[in-house]
């Protein structure tokens, strides 16, 4: 069945772009110049000039500047072991320094000395490169993000970027796309009057900022990449150790469906979709989505390009989209306006957004100040956030809002009564604007859930506050409410933590193991039981995951050979294909 759509965005102009480069020196730096039923959406997007805002800092910190006597040139990080960083390039940029060449890395003050390992002087004129003992010298080898290869198919006209040195301009790239001219061999070429000497070995990336191709010719009007795919086999063939992979699923689980993001950017959602206490899958194959949120009854996802689009009940306005018409199997764009949106936080019966210079956004419920705006009103289309902080993300719980700021400081705002909110010694049962969390921690991330909130601190540790029923702060008791944050009674330390809508939360440890806490009335910490439990407890089955979701009833998550587990209670949302759920991490063959 083919149902139209119109997607977020479709009905107003793309934001404006600058018609000159854009130039992303880092400071510091000198810059010389078989389900029961199943619904297909296509969606029509129209051409944006560039996706939503700059590279991110994960894609940047995989390019490199390079320097060879008075020739600048660029490189990309493919690989890591105990002793060494492995760098890509070009030959010709390397070849007039057979000696060694100096290296910029993203995140250090100073040039560091690089070795030539090996040049491949043919017409593939590739070149690696290798960094001795790089944790001394300062990178963060660990923080590197090595799943941002493209894999999608190339076709002529599509937009691409290309990101190096050019001039020496340290990490620059167009804030317009170039465009592929054709295919030929293994070479990209596009058209281009922005390509200049010293992109050369540096980045040719798509609109998802992800690497097709490593840049060999800079002359406009043309450049030319050699592609990813091979380059990679090359450096296979040379026997060095390829870290680069293409990003993994991303999952999010709500209230009565679960929806899993795949690295080309379509959707596959399983759960009662239509509002019709029956299970069904729907995939969204049009819109390109980098994120998905999914809250108690409805879903929100952000494109590549910046535009939100909701689909699912809609009785507050939740869906951004001007009323309050549900729209269970018809995605539905948020009426936006001209902002560009980094990401999308759907909670009980509102929703949330930041966009990409950090401004926050709500629209839906109202009450108790969910929306952030000093007023208990509903809005069917998205309002500012008071107070005219800057985040880095936002998370949507039951009834409340926070935000992660820039300096790693937690905001939060709404129904706080449950949730902790310190103010002047007691408890404030409302929050009508962002109020600071107190207890002078730095967090790397934050997430709400029914009455509890949880963060990532920036040394790995989680600390939660709010309501402690069924042990859902994971501290050890069962005290009612934790006014600040608390820490969770482990010596574990966490790479990423979640909280569900439904009084549990989970955290994935720095080795990839899962541990869930909280209520577990139907098996959602996945441990083999029941009970619920007041510390983090092991999951069931040695898995290792990249990405976890704890939703009302059910947790789901991604493990590290992309396979998509979820366990807890299979009434709509955890698509193992029984109507038993299950205390242990099964298989979901409905969101694969």
């Amino acid at each position: 069945m083919l149902l139209p759509l119109c997607v977020a965005g479709c009905a107003r102009p793309p934001p404006s772009t600058a018609a000159t480069s854009k130039q992303n020196g880092e400071r510091g730096m000198p810059e010389r110049s078989p389900p029961e039923a199943q619904r297909w959406i296509s969606a029509s997007i129209p051409e944006r000039a560039h996706p939503g805002g700059e590279p991110d800092e994960e894609i940047m910190r995989l390019v490199v500047m390079i320097r060879c006597r008075e020739i600048d040139g660029a490189g990309i990080i493919f690989g890591v072991d105990e002793g060494h960083l492995y760098i890509a390039t070009v030959a010709h940029v390397v070849g007039h320094c057979p000696s060694g060449v100096r290296v910029k890395l993203r995140g250090l003050e100073r040039q560091v000395e690089a070795n030539v390992l090996r040049r491949a002087g043919d017409r593939l004129d590739l070149a690696a490169v290798s960094v001795a003992n790089p944790r001394k010298l300062g990178v963060d080898v660990d923080g590197l993000s090595f799943t941002r290869l493209g894999v999608s198919p190339i076709a002529r006209r599509d937009a691409v970027y290309a990101l190096g040195n050019p001039s020496g301009n340290n990490w620059s790239v167009s804030s317009d796309p170039d465009r592929v001219a054709r295919i030929e061999n293994d070479e990209v070429i596009f058209d281009s009057m922005f390509i200049r000497t010293g992109h050369s070995g540096g980045a040719l990336l798509n609109d998802r900022w992800e690497i097709i191709g490593l840049l060999r010719a800079d002359e406009p009007p043309t450049g030319v990449a050699i592609s990813i795919a091979r380059v990679i086999e090359t450096l296979r063939e040379w026997k060095y150790p390829v870290k680069l992979q293409p990003s993994f699923p991303r999952v999010s689980a709500g209230g009565d469906r679960t929806c899993v993001v795949n690295p080309e950017g379509t959707v596959r959602c399983w759960g009662d979709l239509l509002g019709e206490n029956t299970s069904e899958t729907l995939t969204l194959s049009g819109a390109r989505f980098k994120s998905v949120s999914v809250g108690l009854r409805h879903a929100c996802g952000v494109t590549f390009d910046g535009t939100a689009s909701c689909w699912g009940v809609n009785n507050y306005g939740q869906l951004g989209n001007g009323s309050d018409a549900n729209s269970f199997d018809v995605e539905t764009g948020v009426q936006q306006g001209p902002l560009v949106f980094a990401s999308v936080a759907a909670g009980g019966f509102h929703t949330c957004a930041v966009t990409i210079e950090g401004s926050a956004f709500c629209w839906g419920h109202g009450a108790e100040g969910r929306l952030g705006n000093n007023s208990g009103h509903d809005s069917r289309i998205p309002v500012p956030v008071s107070g005219g902080l800057r985040f880095t993300s936002i998370t949507a719980g039951l009834r409340n809002t926070c935000g992660l700021t820039t300096s790693g400081s937690v905001y939060c705002w709404g129904g706080m009564s449950g949730t902790g909110l310190r103010r002047e010694g007691t408890e404030s049962p409302n929050t009508w604007s962002p109020a600071l969390v107190l207890g002078n921690i730095t967090f790397k991330s934050v997430a709400a859930g029914q009455h509890q909130l949880c963060g990532l601190a920036a040394n790995n540790d989680v600390y939660c506050w709010g309501s402690n029923e069924d042990g859902a702060l994971g501290n050890g008791s069962t005290t009612e409410i934790e006014l600040t944050p608390v820490r969770v009674a482990t010596a574990l330390k966490f790479r990423s933590v979640t909280a569900g809508l439904g009084g549990h939360a989970c955290g994935i440890s720095t080795n990839g193991a899962a541990f869930c806490w909280g209520q577990n009335t139907n098996g959602s910490l996945g441990n083999g039981t029941k009970t619920r439990s007041s510390v983090p407890v092991p999951v069931s089955g040695n898995l290792r995951f990249v990405e976890l979701s704890a939703g009302v009833n059910h947790t789901c998550g991604v493990s590290t050979d992309r396979s998509i587990y979820c366990w807890g209670s299979d009434r709509f949302g955890l698509g193992t294909g029984t109507a038993t759920g299950s205390t242990r991490p099964a298989r979901a063959p409905m969101l694969q």
